[in-house]
């Protein structure tokens, strides 16, 4: 099991946000609502407009659980 302390950059596309999550597509076109929660970072290229490359930082365990890549 990993360790949940540790946090990882994923990288996507913003497609829409609510008051709880957000919901990214990666360059390889998957789509992963993320807990707002569950952001320790959030970096963007452009903005935080739909459409803008997003930068997160989050808990590994997410990052496999959405079968997202990460660094």
């Amino acid at each position: 099991m990993p360790n949940e302390d540790e946090w990882v950059e994923v990288e996507g596309e913003l497609v829409t946000s609510t008051d709880k999550a957000i919901l990214i597509e990666t360059d390889y076109d998957l789509t992963a609502w993320i807990p707002k929660s569950q952001i320790e970072k959030l970096d963007s290229y452009h903005g935080k407009a739909r459409g803008d490359w997003l930068k997160l930082s989050i808990p590994e365990w997410l990052a496999r659980e959405k079968d997202l890549d990460y660094a």
